[in-house]
């Protein structure tokens, strides 16, 4: 019989349970195994009902035996076992001290043997990402929204275009070819861009085309917030169980660890250790990663060994395909000038396409009527008019100084240094395009500077553009042209 042991919780190996000063209740040692263990269910019934304790202590992924005072409880995972501690490990104290005394322990233990099974409603989806593995059912209550939720990030619903072609050809081929997939992939862009419906997307079909492959997807913030739980209730074993066994990790948006070192750390090896198996990992940022200035330099050149790509915008054929797939999913009655509009209207990401197209549909249901390229100019005026973001110099100046790692004093000062010079042009440079501040402004503001200085600062980062030039950040060098692109997503981002 394979046993691991797992460090246990507070009421964990070497916990005395209910342990009280001056207690003389007696210790049960001489009583049957079999007794202890009936007799600590039967106390367990009044805390929960009949069916509970059989679903959790009698159904086959668990086995309690007492022996030499301790009460063993043995799991079919970790998972299980952490799982146990955390939700009935005080009942279990109650329930063996009143049986067996003060003195008597709980240990908790994996024992492979057992069948895997896991309770109805043992898993909070929310607290505990979902591994795809072999198919299984799925409670009633899950089933709709889980079957929505697939076919809404449904890769074959992925429209391809120019500025997304890489990133799609690097997670088809992960799934067509994974052993000729460069490792990580890390995809990035702007909000709204696709990469979640890429990462979403790419769970959905391995579970369909390779269910036996274990496949785990979530969030960057639901992995902090796992390894913070595990280490308030230390079952960090079971925590790096979990991840560290996968065939595929999933995360989306790791620019959320940047700057939280701790939590960096555990992924970085968790990272590691899955590379060093083998494993296929696939993260999404907003940034590349030599702009996570706030990472750790290892981190980020694991980040940097497979293949680094980049979502944009999407171009104009790209918004046209996508608002005609729109239409025929919602049963739109449209004309083609309307969509049209719609592309031309609505560029930054496809997420304002998506909202375009639903108030045009509720437009349609409520108006019974055909829409035509005047209907949707006047039904989405108003969205088009509060969808408008007002740019301010003081939010250049925070998205550049945040960028650059600069206190805004700096930027506004007479400091001419190379490191200070090129971040204020940039930031004179997107005011000029973004706000509708007068030059005169723009150079009082960053201080106190006149209007030729602003005008030239405009000239000279058109010719970086142009030139395809880099500019120094964190020692690494940086197309001009990226910084710009990255720092106006960034502002115009409602």
């Amino acid at each position: 019989m394979l046993k691991r042991n797992i460090p246990s919780s507070p009421v964990g190996s070497g916990t005395r349970i209910g342990a009280r000063r001056g207690s003389t209740m007696p210790v049960e040692h001489d009583v049957p195994a079999t007794g202890i263990v009936g007799r600590v269910l039967q106390r367990l019934q009044p805390l929960f009902d009949e069916r509970r304790v059989r679903n959790w202590f009698d159904n086959g992924s668990t086995r309690l035996e007492w022996r030499s005072g301790v009460l063993q409880v043995y799991a079919a995972s970790p998972y299980l076992v952490g799982w146990i501690q955390r939700q009935h490990g005080q009942s279990l104290n109650e329930a063996l001290r009143s049986v067996a005394g003060s003195d008597a322990l709980v240990r908790y233990d994996v024992d492979s043997s057992l069948t895997p099974a896991k309770p109805q409603g043992a898993v909070n989806l929310r607290s505990a990402p979902e591994i795809r593995s072999a198919p299984r059912s799925i409670p009633a209550s899950n089933a709709a929204s889980r079957a929505r939720s697939q076919r809404a990030y449904d890769l074959r619903r992925f429209v391809r275009g120019a500025s997304n072609d890489l990133a799609l050809t690097a997670v088809l081929g992960l799934v067509e070819s994974p052993e000729n997939c460069p490792n990580p992939l890390y995809v990035h862009g702007g909000v709204g861009c696709g990469k979640t419906h890429l990462v979403d997307g790419l769970h959905e079909v391995l579970g369909r085309k390779q269910p036996s492959l274990q496949v785990l997807a979530l969030t960057s913030e639901e992995f902090a917030n796992l390894f913070t739980q595990a280490l308030d209730s230390r079952t960090l074993p079971s925590f790096r169980q979990k991840f560290r066994n996968v065939d595929v990790l999933l995360v989306d948006d790791v620019d959320f660890f940047d700057g939280k070192r701790v939590i960096q750390e555990e992924f970085l090896h968790t990272v590691k250790q899955l590379l060093r198996q083998g494993r296929q990992i696939v993260v999404t940022a907003d940034r590349h990663p030599r702009l996570l200035s706030r990472s750790s330099d290892e981190l980020l050149s694991v980040y940097q060994s497979g293949i680094v790509t980049r979502i944009e915008s999407p171009d104009p054929a790209t918004r046209l395909a996508i608002v005609r797939q729109l239409a025929e999913r919602m049963k739109l009655n449209i004309t083609s000038d309307a969509l049209e509009f719609v592309a031309t209207r609505f560029t930054r990401n496809v997420r304002e396409l998506e909202g375009a197209m639903h108030f045009l549909s509720t437009w349609q249901i409520a108006n019974n009527a055909k829409i035509t390229v005047s209907a949707a100019r006047d039904a989405l005026a108003a969205l088009v008019r509060d969808c408008v973001k007002i740019v301010r110099l003081a939010d250049v100046e925070h998205a550049v100084c945040n960028l650059f790692g600069l206190p805004a004093d700096e930027l506004r000062s007479s400091n001419r240094q190379r490191t200070v010079s090129e971040p204020r042009m940039l930031a004179m440079f997107l005011s000029r395009r973004l706000t509708q501040a007068a030059y005169t402004e723009i150079g009082g503001y960053f201080g106190g500077r006149n209007h030729s200085t602003v005008m030239s600062a405009e000239r000279k980062i058109t010719d970086l553009v142009r030139s395809n030039a880099s500019v120094r950040i964190s020692a690494q060098d940086w197309p001009v042209s990226e910084l710009v692109a990255t720092l106006e997503q960034q502002l115009k981002a409602v």
